[in-house]
């Protein structure tokens, strides 16, 4: 790490991904000059690694002229309908969009510049930040690096024998035709769907199951896109639901693979368990109100074995 004064700034972004982006524009609208948008990688580059098959939930539409702000926007004259032709873009169009509103709008963007860590800076104003290629200071540092890259990998025991969904370049390239998905919402339904889709059978396992949920909180229930794909999907026979299924742990044998539940519930899988558990960083508590007791549909539970398991659950 270099110790040498890259620069001084008014305002520096750390992420150049749509939040970063999006702050950019904001930035150039209220006519801050002295600023820059640092990104490790690329622009986009959280977004380029989307599973292929992964789509917005929210909808674009081309509704600038109205006055309108395109859902799907990172700032004002900058609608991804209008550039990318497509309702609900994939990762790698939306990172397409936003590399071209950067160039578009001029932005200030650094690359291939990884920050290392932020300190204020003592007895004066602002902060001082500690990057690959030097020291750069800055009297507002905004954090707009994501979650995407920052996967939850281990909410449970045993859960380094599961793969992340964020970690799937694409599902129907997946090998296997048995799966245990963990987590019920957005992205678990995602991977589940396009499992199914690609003539694989799939347990969707959730706690408190938003599939099950009426409400408006959309960090609670699932999304209009994805509730119509995935009753779709269900008439394939292909995705059984188990409702109320609080994982405990997951452990493994041999090339078989055990995931334990509340109830005393457990399912034999020969492929690793999907962990559609979502990312490192706010957190909120399961709703109260839901009973503890596993429900689970017909024929959803596998046969089980009683070799022991090099991981099981702590009490």
């Amino acid at each position: 790490m270099s110790t040498e004064l890259l620069e001084v700034l008014d305002v520096a972004v750390i992420g150049a991904g749509a939040s970063g982006v999006g702050v950019g524009m904001a930035l150039k609208d209220f006519g801050v000059e002295r600023f820059a948008i640092l990104e490790r990688e690329f622009i986009g580059a959280s977004f380029e690694r989307w599973p292929k098959e992964m789509r917005f939930i929210t909808p674009s539409f081309t509704s600038d002229q109205f006055g309108f702000l395109d859902y799907n926007a990172v700032g004002l004259r900058a609608s991804p309908a209008f550039i990318l032709k497509k309702e609900h873009p994939s990762g790698k169009e939306y990172a397409g969009y936003l590399r071209r509103v950067a160039t578009q709008f001029d932005l200030p963007v650094w690359e291939q510049i990884a920050v290392e860590s932020v300190t204020p800076i003592k007895q004066a104003e602002g902060f001082e930040i500690e990057t690959s290629k030097g020291v750069i200071q800055a009297l507002f540092v905004i954090w707009a690096a994501g979650e995407f890259q920052y996967p939850n990998l281990l909410p449970f025991p045993g859960a380094e024998f599961c793969r992340h969904s964020s970690r799937v370049e694409s599902w129907k390239e997946v090998a296997g035709d048995d799966f245990i998905v963990i987590g019920g919402g957005e992205s678990g339904a995602d991977a589940a769907i396009h499992l199914a889709e690609a003539g694989k059978h799939v347990y969707l396992l959730d706690a408190d199951p938003p599939w099950e949920m009426n409400e408006s909180d959309p960090s609670l229930t699932l999304s209009p896109f994805t509730r119509g794909r995935i009753n779709e999907a269900f008439k394939s026979g292909n995705i059984e639901f188990i409702a109320r299924a609080e994982v405990l742990g997951v452990g493994q044998n041999g090339s078989r693979y055990r995931v334990f539940c509340n109830d005393n519930y457990k399912f034999d899988t020969p492929e690793p368990p999907i962990l559609a558990t979502g990312f490192m960083g706010f957190r909120f508590g399961r709703t109260a109100g839901w009973p503890r007791r596993a429900v689970i549909m017909p024929g959803s539970a596998h046969t089980l074995r009683n070799e022991p398991f090099t991981s099981a659950p702590r009490a």
